[in-house]
C-alpha cells in the first residue's frame, strides 16, 4: 500500500479561492432542480435502486434487461440519498471575511449552534415522511406535520417537502429534528435561494402550523436551529449560550451562497472542548476514505491519499469499487458492513490539528474583529 502526494491537487489551494469560485459559479449556472427534487420526493414509490420506475409499455419484454440482485438495487438506492446533502468544509482555515454584516466575498455570515445528533434528509410527501441517514440508509418513516407529511396534511402530489435535519433523541425516545436548512417547501423549490432567504424562510413556516408542535399525529417536533449574526455578540451567544439541545460545535454558513450538492465551501464547522463532546473522535486518527476503479482510497474531494497494490487486500475484504474503508495512520482497519461517512481532506486536518490545538476561539474572534473593521478592544468569550 503506498501513500500519495496531494500537494499539486486543487483542494490544496486557499479555501478563499474555491469560496469565490462557487458563488462565480452559482452567479453564471442557474440549476434546474424541478425534476431532481420531484425525483427525490416522488422516490418512495421507486424500486430499491432510487431510479425513475416510469415503464416504457411499448418495450419489448423479452429485451428488458436483467433484474439486479437485491444487495445491489439497495446499493444503488443508498448511493443517490447519500448525494444528496451539502457538506461543509471543516474550518482548517478562518475565512478572512467571516463577519456578519457584508463582506466584499460572501456578503456575510451566520453562525448557528450546531446540534448533536443523525444528520438525515427529511421528504415528506404522499402522506408519509421519511428520514434518510448520510449514508443513504432509512433511519425513521413516520407521520408528521409537514405539508404532505402525513394523510392529515397531504395535498396535490407536488406539495412536497425536503428538509436537511439533524435528529437528537433523548433516553425516552422523545426524538426532535433539528433543521439545519430547507430546500424545497411544499413544492416550491429553494436550492438556488440564498442562505438568508432560505433561513428565513424556514423560520416562516415552522411557525405557521404545528411542525413544531409534538402530538399524536406530529411525534417528532421539527425545530429550527438559532441562528445569529457573525459579529462578536452572535458568535458569543451561539459558544455561550445554553440551549434545549447538546451542541455539537458551530456551523458557519454565508449569506449569499446557494444550497450545493456535495462538498461546499461556502459553509465550515468548526469545534473545541467547550462546543462539542466529540472534539477528537478517536484515540488513534481514522479516515474513512472511498476506493476507485483504479484501487486508489480517495477523500470525498478526490484527493488520493493510499493506493492498494495488492489484489489480495482486496479479496481478503471483499473490497469493489465505491466502498468505503477505514484506515488509521498505522494500517487498514476494516470495511464496516454499515458504511460510515465518506471523510473530506478538511476534516481529516481538522481531526488531526485539534490533537495539537488547532483552531481557537480567540482566533476566530480576532478575525471577525479585522474583518469587520472593528476597534482594537479586546474581546475574549472564552472565559
Amino acid at each position: 500500500m503506498t501513500r500519495e502526494c496531494i500537494k499539486s491537487c486543487r483542494w490544496w489551494q486557499n479555501a478563499a479561492v474555491r469560496r469565490r469560485e462557487a458563488l462565480q459559479k452559482q452567479r453564471q449556472v442557474q440549476r434546474e432542480l424541478t425534476n431532481h427534487a420531484r425525483r427525490l420526493a416522488l422516490g418512495f414509490g421507486e424500486d430499491e435502486d432510487g431510479e425513475s420506475m416510469q415503464i416504457d409499455m411499448t418495450r419489448d419484454l423479452k429485451i428488458k434487461r436483467k433484474k439486479k440482485t437485491r444487495e445491489e438495487r439497495v446499493r444503488a438506492r443508498k448511493e443517490y440519498y447519500s448525494r444528496q446533502f451539502m457538506i461543509p468544509e471543516w474550518m482548517i482555515e478562518i475565512p478572512t471575511d467571516l463577519d456578519g454584516k457584508g463582506s466584499t466575498t460572501g456578503e456575510g455570515w451566520y453562525v448557528l449552534p450546531r446540534p448533536e445528533g443523525k444528520r438525515c434528509l427529511v421528504i415528506a410527501n404522499n402522506g408519509v415522511t421519511v428520514a434518510r441517514k448520510t449514508n443513504g440508509s432509512t433511519l425513521q418513516k413516520f407521520p408528521s406535520g409537514l405539508p404532505n407529511g402525513s394523510k392529515k396534511t397531504s395535498s396535490h402530489s407536488e406539495g412536497y417537502c425536503i428538509l436537511d435535519c439533524i435528529y437528537q433523541s433523548n433516553a425516552d425516545d422523545q426524538g426532535v429534528f433539528y433543521v439545519l436548512d430547507v430546500m424545497c417547501w411544499k413544492g416550491y423549490l429553494l436550492y438556488n435561494c440564498t442562505t438568508e432567504f432560505r433561513l428565513y424562510w424556514l423560520r416562516e413556516k415552522l411557525t405557521e402550523g404545528n411542525a413544531a408542535i409534538r402530538t399524536p399525529a406530529n411525534p417528532y417536533p421539527f425545530l429550527p436551529i438559532p441562528c445569529f449574526e457573525c459579529d462578536i455578540g452572535g458568535l458569543e451567544k451561539a459558544y455561550k449560550t445554553s440551549f434545549q439541545y447538546i451542541k455539537d460545535g458551530l456551523l458557519f454558513m454565508m449569506k449569499a451562497a446557494h444550497y450545493e450538492l456535495g462538498l461546499s465551501p461556502c459553509s465550515t464547522v468548526w469545534k473545541d472542548t467547550h462546543t462539542s463532546r466529540f472534539l477528537v473522535f478517536t484515540e488513534k486518527p481514522i479516515i474513512v476514505l472511498a476506493l476507485n476503479n483504479q484501487r486508489q482510497c480517495a477523500t470525498l474531494e478526490g484527493i488520493v491519499l493510499y493506493t492498494i497494490e495488492d489484489a489480495d487486500v482486496l479479496a481478503q475484504y471483499e473490497l469493489r469499487e465505491g466502498d468505503l474503508v477505514q484506515f488509521s495512520f498505522e494500517h487498514n482497519v476494516y470495511t464496516p458492513d454499515q458504511s460510515p461517512s465518506l471523510n473530506s481532506w478538511t476534516k481529516v486536518v481538522f481531526q488531526y490539528n485539534a490533537r495539537f490545538g488547532g483552531v481557537s476561539i480567540d482566533d476566530i474572534v480576532k478575525t471577525i474583529t479585522s474583518s469587520g473593521n472593528m476597534t482594537d478592544e479586546s474581546h475574549d468569550i472564552s472565559s
